[in-house]
């Protein structure tokens, strides 16, 4: 049963269970728990008696959920959700959220540290540790990588010549891991003006994320390389907005024939496009 019960049921259950009231307002929440015995629908309210909500109790109970502690027991991992649930799933805490991917640009030769211990990896592999988890980080360059795949193939990309010694590679994250964005925040808070690299897709999105950044410098590709490889025309116009926003900044003059460019061709290049290709970059000031 605890499967097919989720976590709004349960959430709804605590929040009635620690109340005196005998009326709420009704919702699919309390319409589950009605069809369970406890509390009856009349209309829009719900309704719950003395003997029902006691039961209510009993049955959190039951999947060791501590209703006085109320909804705040499901912040938090697994593990501290397991501290006063049964079903640990019920968190609402990404367990990768903080997460970091990290690693040297180019393996055996870049010398990076993490909390004092040089890291000593394989070409192709890279550390995943929680923010919380790093104390230090030593190293020349920190470049920021969008996409995962451009991250696990980035000793491909001809840039080394490009990056300063010591270059550690992060990579950006998603909407549910964010501990990548979250480390260069740190790191440019802490150490102020470090060396900093953001590459990303050559389309508006990508350029507008790099000016966001904070980073000092943008990878870009050389343009003439460009010109007899197709892009993404069907990406491109859905960054017209992005285009535009561009557009009315007061960019610099290196800069700006690089949106004049994206706005003439009408495409993007996605980063593992521009490997495909074998694109040649070159390094820009934010």
């Amino acid at each position: 049963m605890a499967n097919s019960i989720n976590k709004q049921v349960f959430n709804k259950a605590i929040s009635i269970a620690g109340s005196s009231a005998q009326e709420f307002k009704a919702s699919k929440s309390c319409e589950q728990l009605s069809m369970l015995g406890f509390g009856t629908i009349l209309g829009n309210r719900y309704k719950i008696n003395n003997e029902q909500r006691s039961r209510l109790r009993d049955w959190l109970l039951s999947y060791d959920i501590d209703w006085k502690k109320g909804g705040k027991i499901f912040s938090g991992t697994r593990t501290d959700v397991s501290k006063y649930a049964i079903n640990g799933k019920l968190n609402n805490q990404n367990v990768k959220q903080d997460w970091v991917k990290l690693k040297p640009l180019i393996a055996g030769i870049d010398l990076v540290r993490l909390n004092g211990h040089l890291i000593n990896l394989p070409n192709r592999c890279h550390i995943e540790i929680g923010l919380a988890e790093i104390d230090t980080v030593e190293f020349g360059c920190v470049l920021m990588v969008e996409n995962l795949e451009t991250f696990n193939d980035i000793s491909e990309f001809d840039i080394v010549s490009l990056l300063p010694d010591h270059t550690i590679v992060v990579y950006r994250g998603d909407p549910q891991t964010t501990g990548g964005m979250r480390l260069l925040k740190r790191l440019l808070d802490e150490e102020g003006l470090i060396n900093s690299v953001w590459f990303s897709d050559f389309d508006p999105a990508g350029i507008e994320m790099a000016l966001a950044s904070k980073c000092r410098l943008l990878l870009l590709p050389e343009l003439s390389s460009l010109e007899s490889i197709k892009g993404d025309k069907d990406d491109f116009s859905n960054q017209y907005l992005q285009l535009m926003r561009l557009r009315s900044k007061n960019l610099s003059s290196e800069l700006a024939p690089y949106i004049d460019y994206l706005d003439k061709r009408k495409e993007g290049f996605t980063q593992e496009r521009m490997l495909a290709k074998q694109v040649r970059m070159q390094l820009f000031a934010l």
